[in-house]
């Protein structure tokens, strides 16, 4: 991949534009179309040539009027315009090297442009930052971040460019805490605007949440079947090489089933299962806010039913209904490294991307661009690791997960008022 291909900054688009006669847009997703309204922002939009995607299947038949095409078939007929390769970062070099085939003249568009390109086209009045109006406090692998893709695109709404602020981790390590939280999180915020933070490690912190943003706050919670959020969470250890199964890749080097078993059993010894005792902390929010301030919201039931959900999430935000049929699945990551060299490289990778509270957003864009050429042939190796796809656990394994939250899935129940034992078990 050639590491100068890459956009890191709005000026380098713009220069890449303005040389340009023709522009081919690949992707189709949210980062192709906003790349598509900031050409017609800057009124540049005559140069789209195209929008094209690996698969036609999976997208809509066209974008502001125009129309969107695989990019095989596109690019056998047009290949003097310069490509713009407009995902998310894991697709680049898979993208890379089926537009390669057919051309050079091609950039990749990094997410801090994404980030800038958003705040450009929100010319609205910015104020200051007052307190937040909604906080999305739980739970870890129960949909978050798709619930955050989703947000993100509601001019009604204001996330941070970062999902996680992490700020209750942090908040005890530093100097006005709050104040580096305001800066780096809450900088644009447009009047008109309801406030909010998703934040799955919040559930374990009622006390400090009601400390530090009041008690007018509403409360959203995803909660999931916790035999799959658990599953989730090793499958999501494995592929960004937590240290907790380093051990168990020195043993054998190489994937296992009954790896699972021993993350299950150490997460169990740590106590840090307990964060998917759904019952206990929505009662600990419940002694501080009331009950009309709280929402709980069903994985499974927003996946089946999306539009019915998320309407009803809107409704009780106060926030205008959009249009969402299907819940975008981010962070899936179906897979686990296939040896110890492959988890390596993924701890590597994932200390590299470690967050730094005490570091600005501009100072991270600035080591990532420093850096840009270790960084990048470091996602290269990642990409190109051996990985296993499609693992599932055996149904001993789901048993003995399922006793285990039995408990807390009634408790549940009683918190919600509803039977789960259809939904879940």
């Amino acid at each position: 991949m050639d590491l100068t291909a890459n956009i890191y900054t709005i000026q380098s688009l713009h220069k890449c534009v303005q040389n340009q006669e023709g522009i081919v847009i690949y992707g189709a997703g949210d980062y192709g179309k906003k790349l598509v309204d900031y050409l017609f922002f800057i009124k540049e939009e005559k140069k789209i040539k195209g929008i094209i995607v690996t698969n036609k299947r999976d997208c809509s038949i066209e974008y502001k009027g125009i129309p969107v095409q695989e990019a095989c078939s596109f690019m056998e007929k047009n290949i003097d315009a310069l490509v713009i390769i407009a995902a998310s970062l894991v697709h680049h070099h898979e993208i890379v090297m089926g537009v390669a085939e057919y051309t050079r003249n091609y950039r990749c568009m990094m997410p801090e442009v994404y980030n800038d390109i958003c705040k450009s086209i929100d010319v609205g009045e910015s104020v200051p930052y007052r307190g937040i109006d909604f906080l999305c406090a739980g739970f870890c692998k129960c949909g978050t971040t798709s619930f955050y893709s989703i947000l993100r695109r509601l001019k009604g709404i204001y996330l941070s460019d970062l999902k996680e602020s992490m700020f209750f981790e942090w908040y005890n390590n530093v100097e006005e805490a709050k104040k580096i939280l305001v800066e780096k999180h809450f900088a644009n915020i447009k009047r008109g605007q309801l406030v909010g933070m998703i934040e799955p490690t919040f559930c374990t912190y009622a006390d400090q949440i009601h400390e530090f943003f009041g008690d007018k706050v509403k409360i959203v919670f995803l909660v999931r079947n916790p035999v799959h959020a658990v599953f989730s969470d090793f499958k999501m250890e494995n592929r960004e090489g937590m240290a907790g199964l380093e051990l168990a890749y020195q043993s054998k080097g190489a994937y296992y089933q009954e790896m699972f078993d021993e993350f299950f059993e150490r997460i169990v010894n740590e106590e840090r299962v307990l964060v998917w005792e759904y019952a206990y902390w929505i009662r600990q929010f419940i002694k501080r806010y009331t009950k009309q301030q709280i929402r709980i919201v069903f994985f499974e039931e927003l996946v089946r039913n999306t539009q019915r959900e998320l309407n009803g999430i809107l409704q009780f935000l106060g926030a205008k209904e959009c249009r969402c049929e299907t819940l975008p699945l981010e962070n899936k990551g179906d897979f686990v490294m296939a040896d110890e060299s492959g988890y390596s490289i993924a701890k590597l990778k994932s200390e590299w991307d470690g967050k730094n509270p005490q570091l600005s957003l501009e100072d991270v864009r600035k080591r990532r661009y420093e850096d840009q050429q270790y960084y990048m042939e470091l996602k290269q190796k990642y990409a190109q690791a051996k990985k296993v796809y499609g693992i599932k656990m055996t149904n001993d394994q789901r048993m003995k997960v399922q006793a285990y939250f039995a408990a807390s899935v009634r408790e549940l129940e009683e918190v919600t008022g509803r039977d789960l034992s259809e939904l879940w078990f």
